[in-house]
């Protein structure tokens, strides 16, 4: 399967959730796969996981890997297999995952030039936003 391929990783169920969540904004996508470190795993059996799911992915022409947090199991254990397997090449690692950017990547459906790799993350990190309510002066009659 050549075309970029998307997997979401974490600890708890949220990369499970975002995919779930993005397949509701995005439809179908069979490109995207996740893998959770949940409490009942070590992380020896989710490296085993993530090692399978990532040779499933040898045929792609791009590789994104979406994690959580940066520094975290899911995402050094991805950084680590990602070089031991020589897929760095064609490889991504992005944390901080949040939805609105996992949506932009599956919406485009194809290989990410590192151009627009980098306005979808200019777009993620200015979608979080601190909502204020503002109270509304009392207007006179």
């Amino acid at each position: 399967m050549g075309g970029v391929r998307i997997l979401a990783v974490s600890h708890g169920g949220m990369a499970e959730g975002m995919v779930r969540a993005a397949g509701m904004v995005a439809g179908n996508l069979d490109f995207l796969d996740c893998l959770c470190l949940d409490e009942n795993s070590s992380i020896e059996q989710f490296r085993e996981r993530l090692s399978k799911k990532l040779d499933g992915m040898r045929d792609a022409e791009q590789i994104l890997v979406l994690t959580d947090i940066q520094g975290g199991s899911p995402f050094t254990s991805s950084a680590e297999l990602l070089a031991q397997k020589g897929l760095t090449e064609k490889s991504v690692i992005i944390s901080g995952m949040n939805l609105g950017l996992m949506a932009a990547l599956a919406l485009r459906g194809e290989t990410v030039s590192e151009d627009s790799l980098e306005e979808i993350l200019k777009e993620a990190r200015e979608s979080i936003r601190r909502f204020r309510y503002e109270e509304e002066e009392d207007e006179e009659l």
